[in-house]
C-alpha cells in the first residue's frame, strides 16, 4: 500500500525568528519569503543547538515496487491532490508489470522519458569517460566540447526531458545557425553531438528509438573557409632554407624608425619583417649580433635545423602533425634494408599501425639528428613540434602566401596535400598512393589531398596520339 508524506527534516533557527510558546509546547515563528508568517516545530540537535523542523514543499510517495522491495519517490507536486494522481498512477503501472500487462522494460522506459535530461546527460558524460574507440580513450576536450554542444542544443531547443526531443525542432534550430551566419561544418559538429546522444540513449535502453532518426546533414560542400593547396617544388625550397635561418635572422631584423621626427630610442623602433630578399643578409647580421654568446648561436641553429627536418618528414612521409609529435627513436627502423617508421595504433588517426617507408636522405638526416642529440629509445624525435605560429613566420619569410588567388590556405596539414599531390604528379597510381595516404576511400585521395592546379593537365592533353 502506497502512502503520501512530506520529508521532514532540520534546520537552523534564522536570527529573525522567535520561540514562542503555544499550548506549552515551544514554536518558532518565522516569516517566510511570501511574507506569511509560519509557526515551526521546536527541536534540539545533536549538540545541543537550538533548530526547527522543516518539510520539503513537495510531496513523497512510500510504495512497494515490482520486486517487492519498498521504494521511496518523488512526485514533484506540491499540490496534494496532484500528487495523490501521480500515487496512483504508479500503484497502476506496478499491478501491470506484476500481472504481466506491461513489461518492465517498458515502465523503465517510460520513467526515463519523463526524467529530468539532466540526469540523463550525467549518465551519458560518463559512458563517454569509460569508452574507447580503437583501443584508446576518448579525450577529455573532446568530451569538453560534445557536452558543451550538446547543452548548447538542448537548450535552444528548451528540451528538458526526453520526451521533448523531437527531430522538428532540431531541424529548426539547423535552419535557424544557418541564417545567423554559422557553417555547415559547425552546425553538423552541433547535430552529430545531439544524435550520438539519443543513439546512446537507445542503446542503454533510455529511449525505445531515435526520435532524431533520418535528420538531414547541413551541406559542407559550401564551406570552404579552410581548403588547403599544396606547395610547388619552387616553395617547398624556399620554405625549407626559411625554416633552418629564420631563428638566427630574428636578430638580424632591419631596425625601423616609428616617429622620425622623435627622439631616437628603444620605445621608437621596431623589427622590420623578414622576406625572402632579406633572409640571408638577416641570418648574416643575427650572426654578428650574437658572436659574443656562441651557445646562444649553436642553440638557435639547432632549432633551425630541426624545424627544417620536421617538415621535410612531413612532406615525405604524409605524417599528421600530432603524428609526428608520437615519434620516438624506437618507432624508427633506420637499419632495416628497406628503413621505414612504425607508427603504433594508438597515435594514428584510423587506429591502426602504420608502416611508413622512410626515403635514404632522410633516413640519414634523422640518424644524424639522432646521434647529435644522444636520443634514447623512448625519447621524442621532434621536440617540441613546430607550431602554426612558427610555421605561418616560415612562410612569410619565404614569400609563401597564406592564401592564393583561390582562397585556399596553406598551413601545416597543407604538407600532407602537398605529399598527396605530388605523387599524383609522379605518376603514382591512385591506388598505390591512397595506401600511402593511409585512407580508406580513393575519393579523399583523388579529391581532397591532390591539388589539380599543380597538376600538368596540358601535357596530359599534349600525351594523346594526334587523331
Amino acid at each position: 500500500m502506497a502512502s503520501l508524506y512530506k520529508q521532514r527534516y532540520t534546520t537552523k533557527i534564522p536570527p529573525n525568528a522567535e520561540i514562542v510558546k503555544i499550548d506549552g509546547k515551544k514554536k518558532v515563528r518565522i516569516v517566510g519569503r511570501d511574507g506569511k508568517t509560519k509557526l515551526l516545530d521546536f527541536v534540539r540537535g545533536r549538540d545541543g543547538d537550538d533548530r526547527m523542523v522543516g518539510y520539503s514543499p513537495n510531496w513523497m510517495i512510500n510504495y512497494v515496487d515490482y520486486d517487492g522491495r519498498r521504494r521511496v519517490k518523488s512526485t514533484g507536486c506540491r499540490d496534494k491532490t496532484a500528487a495523490r494522481q501521480v500515487m496512483t498512477q504508479l500503484e497502476l503501472e506496478v499491478e501491470q508489470v506484476r500481472s504481466g500487462v506491461l513489461s518492465r522494460r517498458e515502465l523503465r522506459l517510460a520513467e526515463y522519458r519523463v526524467a529530468p535530461i539532466e540526469d540523463l546527460i550525467q549518465d551519458y558524460l560518463a559512458h563517454l569517460a569509460v569508452k574507447t574507440v580503437k583501443g584508446r580513450r576518448i579525450c577529455e576536450a573532446y568530451r569538453r566540447g560534445s557536452e558543451q554542444r550538446l547543452r548548447q542544443v538542448l537548450e535552444e531547443c528548451q528540451f528538458r526531458t526526453l520526451d521533448d526531443v523531437n527531430r522538428e525542432a532540431v531541424e529548426n534550430w539547423m535552419l535557424l545557425a544557418e541564417n545567423k551566419g554559422t557553417g555547415p561544418r559547425t552546425i553538423n559538429c552541433y547535430r552529430s553531438a545531439i544524435l550520438a546522444f539519443c543513439n546512446w540513449a537507445v542503446k542503454y535502453q533510455r529511449l525505445a528509438s531515435n526520435p532524431l532518426a533520418g535528420l538531414f546533414k547541413a551541406d559542407e560542400s559550401r564551406d570552404t573557409r579552410h581548403q588547403r593547396r599544396a606547395l610547388t617544388e619552387e616553395e617547398v625550397a624556399r620554405l625549407l632554407r626559411a625554416a633552418e635561418l629564420r631563428p638566427v635572422a630574428e636578430y638580424g631584423r632591419p631596425k625601423i624608425p616609428k616617429n622620425p621626427s622623435k627622439p631616437r630610442g628603444r620605445h621608437n623602433w621596431t623589427r622590420g619583417p623578414l622576406t625572402w630578399e632579406n633572409l640571408e643578409e638577416c641570418y648574416r647580421l643575427g650572426l654578428e649580433a650574437m658572436k659574443n654568446s656562441p651557445r646562444k648561436i649553436k642553440e638557435y641553429r639547432r632549432i633551425g635545423r630541426q624545424r627544417k627536418l620536421a617538415y621535410r618528414v612531413l612532406l615525405t612521409t604524409g605524417l599528421r602533425k600530432g603524428e609526428l609529435a608520437a615519434v620516438t627513436v624506437d618507432c624508427l627502423h633506420l637499419d632495416a634494408e628497406r628503413p621505414f617508421l612504425l607508427l603504433p595504433g594508438s597515435f594514428t588517426k584510423n587506429g591502426q599501425t602504420a608502416t611508413i617507408p622512410l626515403r635514404a636522405e632522410i633516413t640519414e638526416a634523422v640518424r644524424a639528428w639522432i646521434d647529435e642529440m644522444g636520443l634514447f629509445s623512448l625519447d621524442p624525435v621532434f621536440d617540441p613540434v613546430p607550431t602554426i605560429r612558427n610555421f605561418n613566420a616560415d612562410i612569410a619569410a619565404a614569400n609563401i602566401p597564406k592564401r592564393d588567388e583561390r582562397n585556399r590556405v596553406v598551413d601545416i596539414h597543407a604538407l600532407r596535400h602537398t605529399f598527396g599531390t605530388h605523387l599524383a604528379r609522379a605518376g603514382v597510381s591512385p591506388r598505390t598512393a591512397m595506401a600511402a595516404m593511409r585512407h580508406s576511400k580513393i575519393e579523399l585521395t583523388m579529391n581532397v589531398y591532390t591539388d589539380p592546379a599543380l597538376l600538368d593537365i596540358a601535357g596530359a592533353v599534349d600525351s594523346l596520339p594526334a587523331f
